[in-house]
């Protein structure tokens, strides 16, 4: 919903807003890994937009987990700016401004000392720039600055962009690139809630997603995927996510299924980080839509062949030759492997606690439990020895915090098989699918 705001404008140079003591700050993000922060403002971009009263300046927002996802669009070839919550005129506004310098996007995370400027960087305060991520275009009519941000910071002289509520902010912008020359115009203005930019998931049932299949993007969760998948599917978790992002569109409807609520939520709000802007959960997950008889895929099978050698830090998968950053070590006789090299290209899921230093490992209706340094395990949830002739056999964390275990035991409580050629010191583990 868009809405117009109150105007105030000053004309006196006394009450002038000038925008100086700026940091450059150069744009840091893949727009594979952002694709909405590329310096244009779609329809149904943000979830909510105030304007002032002439329309030439608006501030478009969206809210996702604890991340505010801001757009500046001012009528200008110069730059723009958004002060949250200011206190008395300028005075105590959290200061966010975009420019142009030297045909580079550069922008400043400021805080107003006083009532009319000027206003300098929240680092040579002491505090720290929380504009990290930003992009600023110019066409020679309006000037977009999209920048990403905490809704709360640890810097004090940052502002909370709050979840639910009122905000007032200052708003003004410049007919130069030079970030420190006074403002065009500026103004004051509230958003009435904050909720509003709230973004969302909302819910699909099995019989409304069957009868409109093609619409659809689907992803899932699942640990199940290669027992049987919905028709179009396409596995994503932690481990692939982002590998997989360029190839899917951010801006078409997303449906987002699993067999564990935890992990959905959590690529739940990984989707909205990474600015997708419909993803709906299926209603009753894929048990409910195996019961209304639909269509389930799968998938063919090959299997997964892994080699890997003592003291290298390469390894092969299915014949092509990938790099890790920790080798394979012999300690107490048996071979310790980094384990998400081992587990990821089998397909499986790993989770880590670390208040109890559990990995868990999720593959094809197997559940694997392990503990730092404890020499038994859990597979599904029966308690067994990783080595019943050795307890000094246990996981281990090496640096760069790579947590290793001992390749045989999982391997083979996953279903693979495990071959040590002694002669070139290769471990291979076989998976048959």
């Amino acid at each position: 919903m868009k809405r117009i705001i109150s105007l105030f404008v000053v004309f006196a140079l006394v009450f002038s807003v000038c925008f100086c003591d700026t940091t450059i700050q150069s744009s840091c993000y893949s727009v594979n890994t952002f694709p909405d922060l590329d310096g244009i403002i779609q329809d149904n971009e943000y979830e909510d937009s105030v304007s002032n009263e002439d329309e030439s300046w608006s501030f478009f927002y969206t809210i996702t987990n604890q991340l505010l996802k801001g757009g500046i669009k001012a009528k200008t070839n110069g730059w723009c700016a958004i002060g949250l919550d200011p206190e008395l005129k300028m005075k105590g506004g959290d200061i966010i401004q975009g420019w142009v310098q030297g045909g580079k996007p550069a922008s400043s995370d400021s805080y107003a000392t006083k009532a009319y400027g000027p206003h300098p960087t929240d680092e040579s305060l002491g505090g720290t720039n929380d504009i990290h991520i930003f992009t600023v275009s110019q066409n020679g009519e309006y000037t977009v600055f999209e920048f990403r941000r905490k809704l709360k910071t640890m810097d004090k002289f940052d502002k909370v962009f709050p979840k639910e509520g009122t905000l007032k902010f200052l708003w003004a912008y410049g007919d130069t690139n030079d970030s420190s020359s006074i403002h065009t115009k500026r103004g004051y203005g509230t958003i009435i809630n904050t909720r509003n930019g709230i973004r969302n998931t909302s819910e699909v049932t099995a019989k409304v997603l069957e009868s409109n299949l093609s619409n659809y993007q689907i992803l899932t969760t699942s640990s199940s995927f290669n027992s049987g998948h919905i028709p179009g599917a396409i596995l994503c978790n932690k481990n692939n996510l982002l590998e997989i992002l360029p190839t899917i569109d951010h801006t078409k409807q997303t449906v987002l299924y699993g067999d564990n609520d935890a992990t959905q939520k959590e690529i739940l709000n990984d989707l909205f980080y990474y600015d997708f802007r419909n993803v709906s959960s299926l209603t009753g997950g894929f048990s409910e839509w195996e019961k209304n008889g639909y269509p389930i895929v799968i998938p063919e099978k090959e299997n997964t062949v892994l080699k890997f050698y003592i003291g290298k830090s390469y390894y092969f998968f299915n014949k092509k030759r990938r790099s890790m950053d920790v080798s394979p070590l012999i300690i107490e006789g048996r071979t310790y492997l980094p384990i998400s090299y081992v587990v990821t290209p089998l397909g499986a899921e790993v989770k880590w606690n670390n208040d109890d230093k559990k990995i868990q490992i999720l593959l094809d209706g197997l559940d694997l439990e392990l503990w730092i340094g404890k020499p038994t395990a859990l597979l599904n949830g029966e308690e067994v020895f990783i080595d019943p002739n050795n307890s000094k056999i246990v996981p281990l964390i090496v640096p760069p915090g790579r947590t290793m275990l001992p390749v045989r035991f999982v391997a083979e409580s996953l279903g693979c098989s495990v071959n040590w050629d002694a002669d070139i010191r290769e471990i291979t583990i076989e998976y048959k699918h």
